[in-house]
């Protein structure tokens, strides 16, 4: 794979209510303010233009804006040139774009807030999902595990407006259940065939010029698994996470080429192949973890776990090895084993000596030498040098 050295331009730019912010977001990223436009009073449009990247076959690009405190994304407004594109959102609060790999182009979004926008970050995907970065830093850990920005769901179109079917729930047992219907009807919606009580009714609206009436239930319970919602003819099923019956691993870098971490991603799943609500799990492992325990007072080292998703990280590999993990679940033990594979990249060792010298004049004049040694250890053929030592001697 061919790499150059390159120069890459990142540039930011905002509405005028972010100018004195952006003053010291566009430095971190070498840049400047490039134009400003107009702004309502609680959205601004954020800039990032890019160049001088060079275009490598099978390569994309990440672009990663963090946001800050107060700050929020406007859904729907990204834009890669004139095209939609809307990101992932990392744990940690960071916008994520995965676009083709090109020299040059234009990202822009909407923020709203008065934050103070931190400096963005490129950086180079391989096909095997490895980060280089080119400006910046962008964390593989949490752009690996990056979900798609929520975007405000549409309500049903039928009786039942609110939950949406198929919504899944997991860190609450209690949902809002919103329901319309003809004005002066009496409305009765049964969860899992019990009727919702009157009392349960928090907020009651009529629409006159429609004559319909709206009604918002608080506190309605779930049970584990599918739940069902009817009103009249109009019925919808959502889901309430259970308990871990299942962990699923996915390899995201098992390549042993000594210096890069080997990346999975598990996954909880609970007897419906939903994922789960719990917040870490214990896992063993003869591979040494690179993240931190995320309970260390708990026994075993503790994996954290997102919305029933998790990264192990565990230290590079310099050979090929089998990967031994048991993943606890209450009493059970879940074991999985996956083959770290050899690095197929060329790699090149050499060793360069030479030495040039004069013999001594006639006229009693010492004679001069000049000795020079080369060392070189990387890719073959050589894009660039993983390292280079040289040594001149005179004398």
């Amino acid at each position: 794979m061919k790499r150059n050295l390159m120069t890459v331009t990142l540039l930011l730019a905002l509405t005028p209510g972010a100018v004195a912010q952006t003053a010291a977001s566009a430095a971190a990223v070498r840049g400047q303010v490039l134009a400003l436009t107009d702004q309502t009073e609680t959205e601004r449009l954020v800039v990032l233009p890019f160049s001088g990247v060079e275009v490598v076959e099978g390569e994309q690009l990440v672009l990663a804006q963090p946001l800050a405190a107060g700050t929020k994304y406007v859904a729907g407004s990204a834009r890669l040139g004139t095209q939609p594109l809307e990101p992932a959102l990392g744990a940690n609060g960071t916008l994520y774009w995965t676009v083709p790999a090109q020299a040059e182009s234009e990202l822009s979004f909407k923020v709203t807030g008065a934050g103070t926008l931190p400096a963005a970050a490129l950086a180079r995907l391989s096909a095997e999902r490895q980060l280089r970065p080119v400006s910046g830093k962008v964390v593989a850990g949490d752009y690996l595990l990056a979900r798609p920005a929520a975007v405000a769901q549409p309500e049903g179109s039928g009786q039942i407006k609110l939950p949406r079917d198929g919504a899944e729930y997991r860190t609450t047992d209690q949902i809002t259940l919103v329901v319309e219907g003809p004005a002066g009807q009496e409305l009765r919606p049964r969860v899992n065939g019990a009727e919702v009580p009157a009392s349960q009714i928090g907020t009651a609206t009529v629409d006159s010029g429609r004559g319909v009436q709206r009604l918002e239930f608080y506190g309605v319970k779930l049970r584990p698994g599918a739940n069902t919602v009817q009103l009249g003819s109009d019925s919808v099923t959502v889901f309430l996470a259970g308990a871990v019956s299942e962990v699923k691993v996915t390899p995201l870098q098992l390549v042993a080429d000594g210096s890069t971490p080997l990346r999975l991603k598990v996954e909880t799943l609970d007897a419906l192949g939903k994922h789960t609500a719990q917040s870490y799990l214990t896992v063993d492992s003869n591979l040494e973890p690179l993240i931190p325990d995320a309970e260390p007072g708990v026994a075993g080292y503790q994996l954290r776990i997102r919305d029933g998703e998790g990264l192990l990280e565990l230290q590079p590999q310099t050979t090929p090895a089998t990967l031994q993990m048991d993943f606890l679940l209450g009493e059970a033990v879940s074991h999985q084993s996956l083959e770290v594979m050899a690095d197929q990249r060329e790699v090149g060792v050499g060793v360069l000596s030479a030495t040039f010298g004069l013999s001594s004049l006639s006229d009693g004049l010492s004679g001069s030498s000049w000795q020079g040694r080369a060392y070189y250890e990387g890719p073959w053929p050589a894009a660039n040098c993983t390292s280079l030592l040289i040594r001149t001697v005179c004398r």
